[in-house]
């Protein structure tokens, strides 16, 4: 929680110091108000793209984006200085208690795409498993995932290869297992997503970065791993993602038909997140913003960054039609 507030207070002084090349500004000349949208570095194109949808019911509005990573974007919510927090993954459990406790309600999340595909030159690579290409794994579900890193899975724990298919000597041997360090980052947002905020297994070994993560799983046919966004040219040969498998068994990559189909376990979103407290309207400008990312128009614009390094898609047809009733109904 003290974290949480230490970013409040850098939230706020990015925005009191952010220099004018930062602001993208609506054109009217005698514009009333300027509002800042608070989030992700990754999304300035799109915002910047999506204004003219906005602008025509909201053309007084003067907007400064202030974009410097997903940490900053709830902080800034929390803190009354952020119009909503565009971010490329779900919110921690402390982003969304640190806004509670600022608030008294929790935000609202509204999904408007996807965030990354590949393995594709030039461009990252979302959330993903990885084994040492020796490793004859086929590939490991959603569910077997969090019975080896996790620790209490009520399926219980797998600590073996053989519980995950393995055969012959590789059968018997223990699974090492690598990560980050669960210090409120990527891997703490895994354990509490993924594992239901299960604690990690004894034997799950932190290390400082992708690329120390990696190396320990070149240098150990025994290991898996799972990491965040990284570029293809960082992965090292002698590595290979392992696909997972969906709910219905399916063999799945995140390829861009994959993630743009909704069919990745493992891939990451583009949220507004919106300050909205119960029984009360959205902020009519906020709302504007909302039916302009999920609007066919808004959708194209993400669409838009398919090749770019970020590699954003639009939502799949099922997951657009329950972002517009979440939207709907507020």
């Amino acid at each position: 929680m003290r974290s949480f507030i230490y970013t409040i207070s850098l939230a706020v002084m990015a925005l009191s110091v952010a220099p004018a090349a930062s602001r993208a500004e609506a054109v009217q000349p005698d514009a009333r108000h300027q509002v800042s949208i608070v989030g992700n570095d990754g999304l300035q194109k799109v915002l910047e793209a999506m204004m003219p949808l906005v602008k025509g019911a909201h053309s007084s509005a003067q907007y400064r984006f202030v974009l410097k990573g997903s940490s900053t974007g709830l902080p800034a919510l929390a803190a009354g200085v952020a119009l909503f927090a565009p971010i490329t993954r779900e919110a921690r459990h402390a982003e969304i208690s640190g806004f509670k406790q600022a608030k008294g309600y929790e935000p609202v999340a509204v999904k408007v795409g996807y965030a990354g595909w590949g393995p594709r030159q030039n461009g990252k690579t979302p959330t993903a498993v990885y084994v040492a290409r020796s490793n004859a794994l086929e590939a490991i579900s959603i569910n077997d995932l969090g019975r080896v890193f996790s620790a209490g899975s009520p399926l219980g724990d797998f600590n073996v290869w053989g519980q995950l298919g393995s055969k012959g000597d590789a059968a018997k041997r223990r699974i090492h297992l690598y990560g980050l360090r669960d210090d409120g980052s990527f891997a703490t947002g895994l354990r509490e997503h993924l594992f239901d905020n299960r604690p990690y297994a004894a034997r799950y070994e932190p290390l400082e970065s992708y690329a120390s993560v990696l190396k320990a799983v070149v240098a150990d046919p025994y290991g898996i791993a799972i990491i965040g966004a990284i570029k293809s040219s960082d992965v090292p040969r002698d590595v290979r993602l392992l696909p997972v498998r969906d709910k219905a068994g399916v063999l799945q990559t995140p390829s861009r038909q994959a993630v743009a189909g909704g069919a990745y376990p493992l891939s990451s979103g583009i949220y507004f997140y919106v300050d909205k407290a119960p029984g009360k309207p959205l902020d009519p400008l906020v709302k504007s913003w909302l039916n302009a990312a999920l609007s066919d128009e808004g959708q194209s614009i993400i669409a838009q960054q398919s090749s770019t390094e970020e590699g954003y898609l639009p939502l799949a047809p099922e997951d657009l039609r329950k972002e517009r009733a979440v939207l709907q109904a507020m």
